[in-house]
């Protein structure tokens, strides 16, 4: 498996060389700065979600300088936004995060404020209107930099993790499934400084492990949930010399179907990608993406120019860019910077989202000095050969509990994909009722074959 691996990613390196693939890319993905807002006070983190439940997406910020949390209506689906709305007040946010906490089918908004140790969350009680007061999940997070979402014991509902500066990475269970918080569950208290946390099933598992990163050990490490419950083991170093890691995520960079890691370190200006070399959670040694992101503070990986791999952007603090890197191969092999804005001031926040309804990836990003939220139109034109033309429609786009995937050509297969990559299902028959129910909400991407042709097309599921 591990020379399997490699051998893709020197494949994919020659063929760069050899200029079969270029090493630059000429296409203008994304378009200029299209601004939301520059009366966010101290702007330090921002996420998309639909919190109206009209079925587009809208944006939240953290306003550190302002001490509040607030949120901005996409007014017509297209990325046109109304003014600024209060979620709520809370000391010095850093960061902000969007899931349904309670199960009541509407987006809740979770945030960390790190000078009061706090972990915490708004209740939205329907068409974007939240509660007064904030509901605490812990106040005694001693620097709580980061929080997530997602079902690390395996009983669909969502629970909460944070990572923080002295008191480390733990969980919080939700008990009962409407938002009622159980005590920190410590992962790790030995990690200090910990300033982003994100999760995927690195050892195959089938359940959801844990990555961080600090700032002052200079690690990147993953944590096993052992049993699927969120018992977790001990730390595993994946790099042990990463200068101030800054940010992490998990991804399939290199098209073998498990997850790998990215950090960036803003003390040396650099992302870097880990592979698992197994798919049980072995890394191999850091490769270079860029080491042109001036202390940077944010990464996030997805498809963003429509090719079926997995795309980096970032933004970075003290060089004031938002910028992205194309996988050029699809194994993990990157091109140059490319950069889509190189004024905004003291970027800390980037985040992916399709913001026009276009079916293509937009991006969001935070910067704290401007106090700006701004998005950046997605232009790409989907790049597929001939068979493009053929007539696919996908019905109903956006989609609920079935999907109907109609053609001109008789269908083979279809094979659903999410933003980074992985493989969700193949489906080889009943094309036009594929059930969509187990599918997480998104944009989903679709390969559809028939009569030795190829398709891609795509589709919000709600």
């Amino acid at each position: 498996m591990q020379i399997k691996a490699i051998n893709r990613y020197i494949f994919g390196a020659i063929l760069v060389f050899l200029g079969l693939i270029p090493a630059e890319t000429q296409a203008q993905v994304f378009g200029p700065e299209q601004l939301i807002s520059d009366q966010a006070g101290g702007v330090w983190s921002v996420a998309a979600g639909d919190l109206d439940g009209d079925l587009d997406l809208d944006v939240v910020s953290a306003n550190n300088f302002e001490d509040t949390l607030t949120w901005f209506e996409n007014l017509n689906g297209l990325g046109s936004f109304g003014s600024k709305t209060l979620v709520g007040n809370i000391s010095e946010p850093i960061n902000v995060f969007i899931a349904d906490l309670d199960g009541d089918t509407d987006l809740d908004v979770i945030f960390t404020a790190p000078f009061i140790d706090t972990v915490g969350w708004f209740e939205n009680l329907g068409g974007g209107n939240f509660s007064v007061l904030p509901i605490i999940i812990n106040d005694a997070a001693d620097g709580a930099n980061a929080a997530i979402a997602i079902d690390l014991d395996g009983d669909l509902d969502l629970d909460v993790v944070s990572a923080s500066d002295f008191s480390g990475l733990a969980w919080y269970e939700n008990l009962d499934g409407a938002g009622t918080f159980g005590p920190a569950q410590v992962v790790s208290s030995t990690l200090t400084n910990n300033r982003s946390v994100a999760a995927a099933d690195l050892d195959g598992d089938n359940d959801l492990d844990l990555v961080a990163g600090s700032s002052v050990a200079e690690t990147v490490t993953w944590y096993e949930n052992t049993d699927g419950l969120g018992t977790f083991g001990p730390q595993q170093i994946i790099a042990g010399a990463a200068l101030a890691v800054s940010c992490v995520a998990v991804a399939d960079l290199d098209g073998d179907d498990d997850m790998d890691v990215l950090a960036g370190t803003n003390a040396e200006d650099k992302i870097v990608w880990y592979e698992n070399l197994d798919g049980v959670g072995t890394f191999g040694t850091g490769m270079l993406i860029t080491n042109q992101a001036g202390s940077v503070l944010s990464i996030v990986a997805a498809d963003f120019d429509n090719d079926l791999d997995v795309d980096v952007a970032s933004a970075s603090a003290s060089d004031d860019k938002v910028a992205w890197y194309e996988n050029l191969t699809g194994t993990g092999i990157f091109g140059p910077q490319q950069v889509i804005n190189s004024n905004a001031d003291s970027a800390r926040s980037v985040f992916a989202a399709d913001l026009d309804n276009d079916g293509d990836l937009d991006l969001l990003s935070a910067s704290r000095n401007d106090n700006k939220v701004a998005w950046y139109e997605n232009l790409t034109i989907l790049a597929v050969p001939e068979v493009s033309k053929v007539a696919v429609t996908l019905v109903p786009n956006p989609v609920g509990v079935y999907l109907s995937v109609l053609s001109t050509l008789p269908i083979d297969r279809v094979v659903l994909y999410d933003v980074q990559g992985r493989i969700l299902e193949e489906v080889t028959q009943g094309f036009d009722h594929i059930p969509m129910e187990h599918v997480p909400s998104g944009v989903i991407l679709l390969e559809i074959f028939g009569d030795g042709q190829k398709a891609v097309r795509k589709v919000l599921k709600e």
